[in-house]
């Protein structure tokens, strides 16, 4: 049997060429085709059908090999085998794409016997593979990026795991030739911050159609021996702030000077401060102090931190503070503020609690007035 091919340029030049096809009935074996979707690194297993044609009870097949390995500088199959499976046989083996391809096309060759001859066929594998990629940003407070040497770990429902660290000059990671599979991301320990949140908050899943994932740690400063009361000076190397479960009673009309400390570690801390509205003065907001305790020779020194590096923010819920001070680890804070007991609390029994909240991390401070309570002499 001959058959002519004819071909036809853009330019209608013409060219022929004649194929001589000898029909036969010799037993042969015919490979499908497989296409493989896979990202980059990631081991998958090749299956094709190899179909046994022409067989009788006195022609078949054979002795059926093929090469152990295939190696290139895009694509490594290994264990290659042939397996039969349900009255069907197939060629197996485990593929691994080692860059981005579209469309390669490779060719598995394999030898049987038929009729005592020893013939060839081929098994065509077209690849396609993306990267699989991993990024973690850790974030601040405020949203930017935290460039800390902090370890981050990538695993899979399997329990596979890996490691890498965030950099110090973007504050991100990223992990590249991740398999598919189900992933979660846990930070470890960062001196100064805490783990505020990691999102996506369940596990993300990587294959050929999502081959990537993006994930944001948000990171707080770590906030330490908090204290909320009424502030009484300093003494020694210490800030005495006066606390009490119960609260203090105060005479009405009377001026208090409250006071919070705690350690921090870590910049861009948001501190929400709630002073009862009874307790509130057109001027409390300017009565906002903020200062670094700065321990000295047997005494402790308040540096006020720069207006300009504090924001203070009036909300429903009270004030909002943020400090925007370089502040180094375990750095002591003093916030002072006033408030006063209104002129009818001579008359009725009456309680205020201020709330000051860090990350988390709550104390109040409550002044009461009784019927007992004296009301403050007019001295003018």
């Amino acid at each position: 049997m001959i058959i002519t091919i004819e071909a036809e340029d853009k330019r209608g030049a013409k060219t022929t060429k004649d194929y001589v096809v000898i029909p036969t009935l010799d037993p042969l074996l015919v490979a499908s085709e497989q296409n493989i979707e896979t990202l980059v690194g990631e081991s998958v297993q090749v299956k094709i059908e190899l179909d046994k044609q022409n067989e009788d009870g006195n022609s078949y097949i054979s002795n059926i090999n093929a090469e152990e390995s295939y190696n290139s500088d895009y694509i490594s199959i290994n264990n290659i085998n042939i397996i039969n499976e349900d009255n069907n046989t197939y060629l197996v083996g485990d593929l691994v794409a080692k860059n981005v391809l579209a469309g390669h096309e490779i060719n598995i060759a394999i030898s049987y016997t038929s009729k005592a001859n020893i013939k060839t066929t081929t098994a065509k594998i077209i690849v396609n593979s993306k990267q699989g990629e991993v990024t973690v940003i850790v974030t601040g407070v405020n949203g930017e990026n935290l460039a800390i040497n902090t370890e981050v770990i990538l695993e899979n429902t399997n329990g596979e795991q890996i490691k890498g660290r965030v950099s110090e000059s973007d504050g991100q990671v990223r992990f590249n030739s991740v398999k598919s599979g189900s992933y979660s991301v846990s930070i470890g320990e960062s001196e100064g911050y805490t783990i505020s949140e990691v999102l996506p908050t369940n596990k993300f899943t990587l294959n050929y159609e999502k081959n990537s994932q993006i994930v944001y740690a948000k990171l707080v400063p770590k906030i330490a021996d908090m204290t909320h009361g009424l502030y009484e000076g300093v003494s020694g190397n210490s800030i005495l702030i006066n606390e009490n479960i119960n609260g203090f009673e105060m005479a009405a009309e009377a001026n208090i000077n409250f006071g919070s400390t705690f350690k921090l570690s870590g910049n861009g801390v948001e501190i929400r401060l709630k002073v009862a509205n009874e307790l509130l003065d057109t001027d409390s907001k300017n009565n906002i102090k903020v200062y670094k305790v700065v321990e000295g020779s047997g005494e402790a020194k308040l540096q006020e931190i720069d207006k300009n590096k504090i924001s203070v923010m009036y909300e429903a819920v009270g004030y909002k503070i943020r400090i925007n001070e370089n502040i180094q680890s375990d750095t002591q804070i003093l916030i002072r503020y006033t408030g006063k007991i209104p002129k009818e609390s001579s008359i009725f029994e009456r309680q205020y609690t201020n709330n000051i909240t860090i990350n988390g991390e709550s104390k109040d401070v409550k002044v009461y007035t009784t019927k007992k309570s004296i009301t403050l002499p007019d001295l003018f």
